[in-house]
């Protein structure tokens, strides 16, 4: 195929850019190549429109997503009928679900919807299926979900029923004297998690959590056998 030269040389009859227009294009042959095979360090494009910079694009990319491929590790791939974005480390997006790239650990960072999300696996063989665990996911309403964040914290005034400040907590209500019902925005997966309350106040009893439901916890104080109400308690939950 000739040099294209001019810019008529790399338009079709509407004016859309020709498929094969940067191919053998004048003082780039080196630099860009489409649907061939170009240098190592080249930028390569093929005809799914997948790109690769200083590698070719992987062959088995899922058709629904566009990749681009950044030398032999990282990937950017983005669905091409939603909104989520995937930068991934030694990992790229296969038909058949996610594969290594080369033999080593992965991870994948995501944006779905408003929800990012941080995934790793631990080392497997290049091409084959990978198996992520989610480290860690931030939810479009500020939540951190994970095992080392508080999946809910709330300081109030268990006297006045008063929240002073909260996080995943809806509401609160007192039944009785030194009894107070926290109960969450988002409910907990099973009522195995942890929960740890306790006063702000010297001398004011015991403090601590009695009843675990999965969309509540009932917090008691306690003064000389007898439930009697505080001021200050600090109650902080994590589980799943």
């Amino acid at each position: 195929m000739s040099k294209n030269r001019n810019l008529a040389d790399l338009l079709d009859s509407t004016g859309d850019v020709k498929s094969d227009a940067l191919d053998n294009v004048s003082g780039l042959p080196d630099a860009i190549d489409v649907n061939g095979s170009a240098p190592a360090d080249s930028l390569n494009i093929d005809s799914s429109g997948n790109v690769g910079i200083g590698v070719t694009p992987e062959s088995s990319t899922h058709t629904s997503y566009k990749n681009l491929d950044i030398a032999n590790g990282g990937a950017i791939a983005a669905h091409t009928a939603g909104n989520g974005l995937k930068i991934m480390g030694n990992a790229y997006r296969s038909q058949s679900g996610y594969a290594y790239k080369n033999t080593d650990k992965a991870s994948n960072y995501f944006n779905d919807d408003g929800t990012h999300g941080f995934q790793v696996a631990s080392s497997g063989t290049a091409d084959s299926a990978i198996s992520w665990t989610t480290a860690l996911t931030i939810t479009n309403d500020g939540r951190g979900l994970s095992q080392f964040t508080a999946k809910a914290w709330i300081k109030l005034h268990q006297g006045n029923n008063t929240i002073y400040d909260s996080h995943n907590v809806s509401s609160i209500s007192h039944p009785e004297s030194g009894q107070t019902l926290v109960n969450f925005t988002n409910s907990m997966g099973d009522t195995d998690y942890c929960a740890v309350a306790s006063s702000g106040y010297f001398y004011s009893g015991n403090t601590g959590v009695m009843d675990f439901y999965s969309g509540s916890l009932r917090v008691v104080n306690s003064s000389s056998s007898s439930y009697t109400d505080t001021g200050s308690v600090n109650v902080v939950v994590f589980g799943d």
